[in-house]
């Protein structure tokens, strides 16, 4: 098989990976000729997919490498469609790479998948200190202590930061996601060398989807002002302790910027990062904030399933708790349930479902209780994620491999005993969904 398709490439001058197209036109008389009439159902067209190996081909693979062929030219083609011109000139350099003939086909899959997954979503670094502030900043205004004889500060999942010249910038605290946009966009285009980050008002407007450049500048100023003044910051978490007295130095003038970061939080930002969809960043209030939360926590569930807790979610968004709501006029459904439903109705899609768990209860009590159930169907976004950067992660992904074990084991206990599902869903809080899945695996 090896020297059959030697000969196909030495015939057609394949010498680069772009090169598989010259194969296209193989007649099926030469196919037959080169391989013989038993092995043409087993291969018809996929052979020239098959030119990229070079090496020895399993003949029980091959209906998955036909398949992975397929997937790579499909790829190949959305790039070239979407794409701009530095992602164009990363695929002919790909492409134009020398034919090996030692070169996986799998690797040259997820050198491609890589490329097109650019074309959808940003990577950000990130640590509990920077998702905090993510979706902190839009609640500035209700999160804030003022305290006498104090600087006015927030504390909020682990993290506590003052605000200096509160009273100058109050007037910016609004219910507005735009500094937490802005710091997103700062923490993307980290340098880790320098501790710093270059901004140029048209790559955020490109970024954000904005055109009126004026009206994005005069929010830019606001933005930074917001970023500029959190001081003192500290964060003390299980396994990690934080503090730095100025983490962002920021200037900017015409249109043009550049933020200083401390060297202690970028180290921190080294240890996570999280393919964040860049459709989200056009997003506006809860629907940003809600969908940031499902893919950074995406990062830990590597297979795409898993589900999330109402009352977390609710704490990520610009939406009143139970307790706000219950002081005021009561309007539990519209306040809260409402908004919270508008947000996954504009992130679902079909790269993602998302869905109130089976027997879901919109009782308001009940509600806060409750979980949603997340699908993450965009394959090539998991396939970013197969690999597992650091140590800390395996040891995550392994602890929670144990829990379910765990889980299921006390599920099964509880079956002997008796119990129905409904009744080991309610002594495990876990639902009913769940409990089934352990029995059947």
């Amino acid at each position: 098989m090896m020297g059959t398709i030697v000969k196909l490439a030495e015939k057609y001058d394949v010498k680069t990976r772009k090169d598989i197209y010259k194969m296209g036109n193989i007649s099926e008389n030469e196919i037959k000729e080169l391989l013989g009439e038993e092995n043409i159902e087993k291969i018809g067209n996929g052979l020239i997919k098959l030119v990229d190996l070079l090496g020895n081909i399993d003949f029980k693979k091959l209906d998955e490498l036909i398949t992975s062929g397929k997937k790579i030219n499909e790829s190949i083609s959305k790039i070239k469609e979407i794409g701009d011109s530095k992602t164009n000139y990363k695929l002919k350099k790909i492409l134009d790479s020398p034919f090996s003939g030692n070169l996986d086909l799998k690797e040259l899959e997820r050198q491609i998948n890589e490329l097109e997954n650019k074309l959808r979503y940003c990577t950000i670094n990130q640590n509990s200190i920077s998702n905090t502030l993510i979706y902190t900043l839009p609640q500035l205004k209700d999160q804030v202590n003022i305290q006498p004889f104090q600087s006015p500060f927030v504390e909020y999942n682990g993290v506590k930061f003052e605000i200096s010249n509160y009273k100058e910038i109050e007037q910016y605290f609004k219910k507005s996601v735009t500094a937490s946009k802005l710091l997103a966009f700062l923490i993307k285009n980290v340098d880790f060398e320098t501790s710093s980050s270059h901004f140029n008002l048209e790559e955020y407007a490109k970024f954000r989807g904005v055109e009126d450049l004026r009206e994005l500048n005069k929010q830019v100023i606001k933005d930074f002002k917001i970023i500029d003044c959190l001081g003192n910051m500290s964060y003390s978490g299980k396994n990690a302790f934080f503090s730095a007295p100025k983490v962002f130095m920021t200037a900017y003038k015409n249109r043009e910027g550049k933020t200083t970061i401390d060297k202690a939080f970028t180290e921190h930002l080294k240890l996570f990062y999280a393919h964040i969809p860049k459709s989200l960043f056009k997003m506006e209030g809860n629907s940003y904030l809600l969908g940031y939360y499902i893919y950074v926590q995406a990062r830990t569930n590597c297979n795409g399933v898993f589900r999330l807790s109402i009352k977390k979610c609710l704490e990520k968004m610009n939406i009143p708790s139970y307790e706000e709501v219950a002081k005021g006029n009561r309007h539990f459904t519209d306040r809260i349930i409402t908004p919270f439903e508008k947000a996954i109705d504009e992130l679902s899609n079909e790269r993602l479902s998302i869905q109130f768990e089976e027997g879901f209860d919109y009782d308001i009590k009940e509600f806060f209780d409750g979980y949603i159930e997340i699908e993450i169907k965009d394959k090539i976004l998991l396939n970013c994620y197969g690999e597992v950067k650091t140590d800390r992660e395996r040891k995550s992904i392994k602890r929670n491999k144990k829990n379910k074990s765990v889980r299921k084991a006390q599920a099964l206990k509880l079956k002997g005993e008796g119990k129905t599902i409904k009744e080991i869903s309610q002594i495990m809080n876990v639902n009913i969904k769940t409990i089934k899945n352990y029995f059947m695996e």
